[in-house]
């Protein structure tokens, strides 16, 4: 008969936590959520009351579970810096593992699981896809001490280690930003029922964000000191999509197409996605090319992912956007 595995998991309470008991549950085995509320709320788990931060009182929770054949690691302490990060949330995992190593000469893995500010999304925009391969950013980070941590510790020791790190996480947890993944998920499946685009769902602040890294852009027709037309979109690569646009005056909306079209005969573009057909937009030029068309389009002009950067940055004269009159006979 095969044994059954025995989890502890520390940081239950989480997004990340919960989803692991849940799953973990779901699979059979026996889960100990350790927090110092006492755990245990989770169906099919077991508490284990304990405060992380106590190396002493992690060592007599501990004690009577001999059979924990893995360690699941997601807690968290706050801090007012991320200088401050640091020790709390390194000492509670070296509280446990040493913990667990000590009671139970059972224990297999232990399983660290960080997250998208290991990629140095705190500091700014990050390279997109995020990798785990991908060089370690600006410290003080208490990621890179805990794995660090369970480098060193995993080489006396029985057990294997493993960081999982993923750049986004979708679940369930009140309050937690982290269901913006979530959300915009439901977003954009309601959206695909009803036909309609996958327009941004953010706040003009979110937006103005996008524009200050470099992603969002807008395109203006300015008239005598008075804004008439424009276009805004996000570029990334060589790939602009377009999402909406507005005139005051007759025909101003146009000219910021006359412009981007030029970048697509330059070759500085190579696509100007116009989201929804029109016989507005069919009338000045736009075509419609197949899903398997645009998606092939988007691997190489959206590679790699970085903004697009405008080759002007000085107003030009509209009248320069028209084609050159043909020479006299």
């Amino acid at each position: 008969m095969q044994e059954k595995k025995t989890a502890l998991i520390a940081g239950a309470s989480g997004i990340v936590g919960r989803g692991i008991a849940e799953r973990l549950v779901g699979d059979g085995w026996r889960v100990l959520c350790a927090s110092r509320s006492g755990g245990g709320h989770l169906p099919g788990t077991e508490g284990v009351a304990v405060d992380l931060l106590d190396a002493e009182a992690c060592a007599r929770a501990v004690a009577p579970h001999a059979g924990i054949t893995h360690v699941f690691h997601a807690a968290f302490q706050p801090a007012p810096s991320r200088a401050a990060e640091v020790a709390p949330n390194l000492a509670m995992l070296r509280n446990v593992v040493e913990a667990v190593q000590q009671a139970s000469p059972a224990l297999r893995k232990v399983v660290l699981v960080t997250g998208a500010k290991f990629y140095g999304i705190q500091w700014g925009a990050s390279s997109t896809p995020c990798r785990e391969s991908d060089p370690r950013q600006l410290p003080p980070n208490f990621y890179y001490d805990q794995e660090d941590w369970l480098r060193e510790a995993s080489r006396s020791a029985r057990w294997r280690w493993v960081n999982l790190i993923p750049p986004f996480v979708s679940g369930y947890a009140v309050g937690n930003p982290m269901n913006l993944v979530l959300g915009i998920g439901l977003y954009a499946a309601v959206c695909k029922e009803l036909g309609m685009p996958l327009r941004f769902p953010g706040s003009v602040g979110a937006y103005e964000a996008l524009h200050a890294s470099g992603w969002a852009h807008s395109v203006e027709v300015w008239e005598a000191g008075e804004l008439t037309g424009g276009l805004y979109g996000i570029a990334i690569g060589r790939a602009f999509f377009g999402e909406s646009m507005f005139s005051r005056r007759s025909n101003a909306s146009k000219a910021t197409l006359l412009f981007l079209s030029g970048l697509l005969a330059d070759g500085t573009l190579g696509v100007l996605d116009c989201q929804v057909r029109s016989p507005h937009l069919m009338s000045l030029g736009a075509t419609m090319i197949s899903r398997a068309s645009f998606t092939e389009q988007l691997a190489s002009l959206c590679e790699p992912l970085r903004p697009f950067r405008f080759p002007v940055d000085a107003p030009i004269p509209v009248p320069m956007l028209l084609p050159a009159a043909p020479a006299a006979s």
